[in-house]
């Protein structure tokens, strides 16, 4: 498919101790800057302070919201999500080992 470019990327995180099934998306946003990713989860984004954020309809989200839950690329994003830290009920996302 020539010129096919994904727009969502998405993946269950066990996470036992908050929610052992949780769906978390990467996806696109097109905005006058161009496009941009979010980690969404729900209604909710996560920021780059590592806390989730509820992400208000495209006309009410802040220049300051897009800074802090906007990446430029979806590995960016991806980077982030994989080996940062995660906050609703204060639990990592790194992988277990072993």
């Amino acid at each position: 498919m020539q010129g096919f470019q994904p727009t969502r990327f998405e993946w269950t995180a066990s996470v036992e101790e908050y929610n052992p099934h949780m769906t978390i998306t990467i996806e696109s946003r097109d905005g006058y800057e161009g496009r941009k990713w979010c980690i969404k989860q729900g209604s909710n984004c996560l920021g780059k302070d590592g806390h989730w954020e509820y992400e208000a309809q495209p006309s009410s989200r802040t220049d300051e919201f897009k800074e802090r839950c906007r990446w430029d690329t979806p590995e960016q994003a991806a980077d982030f999500l994989l080996h940062g830290t995660y906050h609703p009920g204060y639990t990592s996302l790194h992988p277990k080992k072993g």
